[in-house]
C-alpha cells in the first residue's frame, strides 16, 4: 500500500480505503430490491453517495476517483439504476497472510461453541482497531496534504511530521485541525507572520499562529461614524 502513489492524494487514499473496509471477507448471499444477490470476497453493494457519506469526500471527486480505480485496474464495478456492485481486483494481496489462511482451514476443522465465540470476538475487535486505524492514516494524510499548496516537497513519510498531525488530531479533532492548518498556510508570506510549512512546525508554532490572528483582529481599523 505504501508503495502506491494514491497515498499521496488523501481524497483518493480515503475512498480507496472505504473500498477495502467494506468489501466482504467472504462470499455473502441475501435480498436486495426483492432480488436474491449474491456478492463474493472482495466485493461490495454501495453507492457513489454512501462512499462520499463515508470519507468526507465530495460526490463528483468520488466518482472520478472511482475511474481512476477502474482505469489502474484496481478495482471492477457492476452498475445498475439500483446498485453498484465493487471488485476489488487482487483482493487477497491487501489482506493480513494469517486472515487468509485462517479462512482457508476453516471449513476443515470444527470448533466448539466457546471457541467460536472467542475467534468472533477476536475478529470484531481487530476489525475495530483496522478501521480506526485507517482512519487515523486518512486523518493524517489530509492535514499533510493541506501543505503540500505551500510545500510540495514535503515529506509524507516523515514520522515526527505525521505523529504531530496525530497529536493535533488528538487534542483538537481532524475538522478544527483542518481548519487550523488552512488559516497557517494561507498568512504565509505576510509580513511578521510565523513560517509553518508542516504539521509539526504547526504544532511546534500554534501559538504564535493565534498569536498573529489576534494581532490581525486588533489591528483592524475603527470605523467612526459622526452624525
Amino acid at each position: 500500500m505504501e508503495d502506491n502513489p494514491i497515498v499521496m492524494r488523501p481524497a483518493y487514499f480515503s475512498v480507496w480505503l472505504f473500498i477495502i473496509r467494506n468489501a466482504n471477507h467472504k462470499e455473502n448471499t441475501f435480498i436486495w430490491n426483492n432480488e436474491k444477490m449474491t456478492v463474493k470476497r472482495g466485493q461490495f453493494i454501495t453507492s457513489a453517495d454512501k462512499i462520499a457519506k463515508g470519507t468526507g469526500v465530495p460526490r463528483g471527486t468520488v466518482e472520478r476517483i472511482m475511474k481512476y480505480l477502474k482505469k489502474e485496474e484496481m478495482i471492477e464495478e457492476q452498475a445498475t439504476n439500483k446498485f453498484r456492485r465493487i471488485s476489488v481486483i487482487n483482493y487477497d494481496q491487501y489482506q493480513n497472510n494469517e486472515d487468509v489462511g485462517k479462512e482457508q482451514v476453516g471449513s476443515k476443522r470444527l470448533a466448539d461453541e466457546k471457541h467460536v465465540d472467542t475467534n468472533k470476538n477476536d475478529k470484531n475487535e481487530k476489525n475495530d482497531k483496522n478501521e480506526s486505524g485507517d482512519l487515523a492514516v486518512a486523518g493524517i494524510n489530509t492535514i499533510m496534504g493541506i501543505f503540500r499548496e505551500i510545500n510540495p516537497t514535503i515529506n509524507w513519510g516523515n514520522k515526527t511530521y505525521r505523529k504531530a498531525a496525530a497529536d493535533l488530531i488528538k487534542q483538537f479533532g481532524l475538522e478544527d485541525v483542518k481548519s487550523i492548518a488552512i488559516a497557517a498556510v494561507s498568512i504565509q508570506g505576510q509580513q511578521f507572520a510565523p513560517s509553518v510549512v508542516n504539521p509539526w512546525e504547526l504544532k511546534e508554532k500554534l501559538a504564535k499562529v493565534k498569536a498573529y490572528f489576534d494581532r490581525q483582529k486588533n489591528n483592524k481599523p475603527k470605523v467612526v461614524i459622526i452624525s
